[in-house]
């Protein structure tokens, strides 16, 4: 059916990210030419999807998007993303088809996002230019962000960035959630306070504001590392989300 949401079957969305991170991490060490190298381009040629370019690679191109999108094909969730081999195509297809662009260099990814460099970033103000590099998120903690890249210096590799650092351009954000078929275990604590006042929000990073909450506040914890949390204050209780930059361990 067109436009039908495919869901996996008895997989959560932070399952369905890990499916992505691991086959990275499955090629972490290929080389170019070698033959998980000539896999990674055959397997991009072969996948067909109607919003990318008609352009087939070759083992001499640079090929940064085009593991990222082999790893999306080979997790068996290409249809997350538009798959393409251009690391500015894939920003431009993906934002005006799958309305999965972030533009904030600060940003806190989670594992599966996208992450695109600009080389020529100046440093001082908002980078817009045209993106040179690309790899996939494998964890972060509020701080550094952990990449799996392929192309880097001819194989895939690991490399890590702070957040909001230097030549980040932005990040494609695909909706896993939209393919999960059950909720994240909640497991909750009571182990975390507010640093100073805190919002909770409806979801992360950007959502509506709910409450403020004081210096001191108790919650417990249901995620991490944006954390969805429960406060209760004059006998209401609120869930939403809060950065885990902002609360402590008691």
């Amino acid at each position: 059916m067109t436009g039908a949401v495919i869901r996996r079957k008895d997989m959560t969305e932070y399952e369905l990210r890990a499916k992505v991170v691991d086959t990275a991490r499955a090629y972490l060490g290929t080389a170019e030419d070698s033959a998980k190298h000539k896999e990674i381009i055959d397997t991009y040629n072969g996948h067909k999807d109607p919003n990318r370019r008609n352009y087939k690679m070759t083992t001499k191109d640079a090929w940064c998007m085009t593991f990222v999108s082999f790893c999306f094909i080979k997790a068996g969730l290409a249809d997350l993303i538009v798959t393409e081999c251009g690391c500015g195509e894939a920003v431009s297809r993906n934002t005006s088809v799958k309305k999965n662009w972030v533009e904030s260099d600060s940003y806190v990814p989670k594992p599966g996002d996208i992450i695109m460099y600009d080389w020529q970033d100046s440093g001082s103000g908002d980078n817009t230019d045209w993106p040179d590099h690309t790899g996939i998120v494998e964890s972060c903690d509020g701080k550094t962000i952990n990449i799996i890249e392929g192309n880097n210096s001819d194989m895939v590799k690991r490399t890590a960035y702070a957040v909001n650092g230097r030549y980040i351009r932005g990040f494609i954000t695909p909706d896993y959630a939209s393919k999960a078929s059950k909720p994240e275990p909640v497991k909750e604590t009571n182990d975390l306070q507010t640093t100073g006042q805190l919002w909770i929000r409806k979801a992360p990073v950007d959502g509506a504001t709910l409450i403020a909450m004081p210096t001191g506040a108790k919650v417990k914890s249901l995620s991490n590392p944006w954390v969805k949390v429960r406060y209760e204050k004059d006998g209401k209780i609120y869930e939403g989300w809060s950065s885990m930059k902002y609360l402590k361990s008691i």
